[in-house]
């Protein structure tokens, strides 16, 4: 269009040249002014006219573009649907079977598995039955039951094949346990949960395996210990377990000295309730001026207190303890603690010679040989037939040994 105007342009001002050379010693300088001042004023309304016409051919030719890309895009969208259509008409139904098997059963308390298929192409989303029959092509497998982990998986039904057969195994969700303990105690804390399979401390969070048996034992400071076995069962919530609570009492009293070494060896106090060792998260110490403050807590019903170090202890009835007392001298012999103290003055040698000469210094003591004649013949034939079953160096330890049996059936 641009081209156009300015082609008449050139032509229009080519013939005023040429006119005025042929004229050019006929016309006077003042008639050329106004000839050429007439030019301008015509070239200029024309230039104004060929803009106009520009402008609105211009708007004209952005109009029909406009009008063409609509069209166009009609007609892509046309095809698109067609083509769409198309396809679903064209698409094979597949049959659909569900095989989906437990690793552990589920119980009759849960409700069923969903199985659900969502189209790739459509998302469609389609709850799937078995027999059921759907478009070929790929979808996105849900399977999901509470209790039990959830499938994610994508899955191609072929339009080459009838039937397709969505094969599966849930796997039961490990779960929490949560104890639920008697709210009239109040806040009850929990020392410590250890695993009795592995002996390693539980924490809040971890988990279990359905179906297999837990067994547990929970320690309280204030509350009697608490062992527990149980199968535990398939659910999406943490297991409650409920525990029934056994509230302890403390029992206070002094100890002058509550480490001693014999024999060479290390001990320190502990301490037993009506036989039951004490659990060490039941006693608490604390250091004075010359002795140690025990608490210990102990059941209501408690009947007899022991007090060990080494294979020596003091026995109390609880008829005679008094809370916050000393513990004196030991006063009794335990023989299944003197066999381990025995034991561990000879585990790192192949002969019990050393042993010996430990039976042989304490059957020289006075104080020794009372406790001796305390115990009951049964307790006293026990440690005679464990002397008897050592292995010694020589002949004359062998002979040493006779002198020691005969020094214990002497206590009789």
């Amino acid at each position: 269009m641009k081209l156009i105007c300015l082609s008449i342009l050139f032509i229009l001002t080519n013939g005023f040249i040429l006119s005025q050379n042929d004229n050019i010693q006929k016309i006077t300088l003042k008639d050329k002014i106004v000839i050429l001042e007439n030019e301008i004023a015509i070239r200029n309304k024309l230039i104004d006219s060929l803009q106009r016409d520009y402008a609105i051919l211009r708007k004209m030719y952005f109009n029909l573009e406009s009008r063409v890309q609509e069209l166009e895009k009609n007609n892509v969208t046309s095809r698109g649907t067609n083509d769409v259509v198309n396809k679903k008409i064209s698409k094979k139904q597949c049959r659909i079977i569900l095989d989906i098997t437990h690793n552990i059963n589920p119980p009759h308390n849960i409700s069923k598995y969903n199985v659900i298929l969502v189209s790739k192409e459509t998302d469609q989303k389609i709850i799937i039955t078995n027999g059921q029959e759907v478009n070929s092509g790929y979808y996105d497998l849900y399977i999901e039951q509470p209790g039990f982990r959830p499938i994610n998986k994508i899955i191609n039904l072929s339009s080459n094949e009838n039937t397709f057969t969505i094969r599966e195994c849930l796997l039961a969700k490990n779960r929490q346990i949560e104890f639920q303990l008697d709210t009239r105690h109040g806040l009850v804390d929990i020392h410590e949960i250890i695993n009795l399979e592995n002996f390693q401390k539980i924490e809040r969070d971890d988990e279990f395996m359905p179906g297999k048996e837990v067994n547990l034992r929970v320690f309280f400071k204030k509350y009697q210990t608490v062992s527990i076995r149980v199968v535990m069962p398939i659910g999406k919530d943490p297991y409650v377990l409920p525990i029934d609570l056994v509230q302890l009492t403390p029992l206070k009293f002094t100890i002058r000295k509550n480490k001693t070494k014999i024999d060479g060896i290390d001990y320190e106090y502990s301490f037993s309730i009506d036989d039951s060792p004490l659990e060490k998260h039941h006693i608490k110490i604390e250091k004075g001026i010359g002795r140690f403050y025990y608490t210990i807590m102990i059941p209501p019903e408690t009947k007899i207190f022991k007090a060990y170090i080494g294979y020596l202890f003091l026995q109390r009835t609880m008829t005679r303890f008094r809370s916050g007392m000393s513990i004196g001298r030991p006063e009794n012999l335990s023989v299944p603690k003197l066999v381990e103290h025995l034991d561990r003055i000879s585990e790192s040698k192949n002969v019990y010679d050393a042993s010996l000469e430990v039976m042989e210094r304490l059957l020289k003591g006075f104080r020794n040989r009372k406790m001796l004649k305390q115990l009951h013949n049964t307790e006293k034939d026990m440690l005679i037939r464990y002397i008897e079953s050592w292995k010694l160096s020589s002949a004359q330890y062998r002979v040493r040994r006779q002198v020691v049996v005969g020094g214990i059936n002497q206590q009789r």
